[in-house]
């Protein structure tokens, strides 16, 4: 299994900051997940919270090792959109657009033709009114 950090440079203190700001993901491969969540204020990285007056838009590019079978958007336990791929590579982008007001959390799972699968950090979104 792999432990995956989303550091600025390869540093002790940059890695270090990746683990306290939850960017990291879990993969039991050598799966590249590149995860973009867009709200109002901008783009962030998995494991951040933040605030946003508009619907999230997720772009997402996997690389994996073998051919993705399924790519699942979960947002509060819930699978809200699901891809796949014929090849090792797979890039989405999805709008989410049943948001409500209040906290909501999402994150990205992939699972491979071959069983290998990759889990994303969680975002937290607050929606709040316009």
């Amino acid at each position: 299994s792999y432990a995956c950090l989303i550091a600025k440079e390869l540093t002790l203190d940059s890695l270090m900051e990746a683990i306290r700001s939850r960017r990291a993901y879990g993969a039991t491969d050598n799966l590249i997940l590149d995860i973009r969540f867009v709200g109002s204020d901008g783009e962030h990285l998995m494991g951040e919270d933040f605030s946003s007056t508009i619907p999230l838009t997720i772009k997402a590019k996997v690389l994996g090792t073998d051919v993705i079978e399924r790519v699942d958007v979960i947002k509060n336990n819930k699978i809200v959109y699901t891809t796949s791929s014929e090849q090792a590579e797979l890039e989405f982008q999805y709008v989410d657009q049943d948001q409500a007001p209040g906290e909501s959390y999402y994150y990205i799972r992939v699972a491979q033709k071959d069983g290998e699968m990759a889990w994303g950090s969680p975002v937290w979104v607050n929606y709040e009114a316009r």
